[in-house]
C-alpha cells in the first residue's frame, strides 16, 4: 500500500505536507504557465475501495508485519467493507476503530476541499 515513496522531486515542485510515515504527502508542481497539485493520501477512498485495496495487498501487509497472516488481512477487510455497507453498526465501528471522520465523506474529504478553495482565492 505505502511501498513506493517519492525520494527525490524536480526542482519546478514544492513540498507542501509530509509527516512521519513520508515527507512527501502533498506536492505542488509548476510546468510552464500550468500548477498541479499531488497528495499521497486518498480521503476520497471510502471503506469499500480500502478494504479492496487492503485485500488485494494482502501478502505485502503480512510481509511488512500489519498482520500475521492472509487470512487475518482478509476478515479485516471483509470487516470494513461490511461496515461500509452497514456504516451504523457499533460493533463493527468499535471492532475497526473508525468514527464519522472516516465514515463520513463530508468529513473525510473537507481537507482537501478546503486546500482547493484556498488555492483557488491565491
Amino acid at each position: 500500500m505505502h511501498l513506493d515513496e517519492v525520494i527525490e522531486l524536480p526542482p519546478q515542485v514544492e513540498i507542501l505536507a509530509g509527516n512521519d510515515h513520508t515527507h512527501v504527502q502533498a506536492i505542488e508542481v509548476r510546468y510552464g504557465n500550468a500548477t498541479f497539485f499531488g497528495t499521497q493520501y486518498h480521503p476520497e477512498y471510502n471503506l469499500f475501495e480500502m478494504g479492496r485495496l487492503i485485500s488485494a495487498r494482502a501478502e505485502a501487509l503480512v510481509n511488512e508485519g500489519f498482520f500475521d497472516s492472509i487470512a487475518e488481512v482478509k476478515a479485516y477487510a471483509s470487516s470494513m467493507i461490511q461496515l461500509h455497507g452497514d456504516p451504523d453498526s457499533q460493533e463493527l465501528r468499535r471492532q475497526l476503530g473508525v468514527g464519522e471522520d472516516i465514515l463520513s465523506s463530508q468529513i473525510r474529504e473537507q481537507e482537501l476541499r478546503n486546500w482547493i478553495d484556498y488555492i483557488k482565492e491565491v
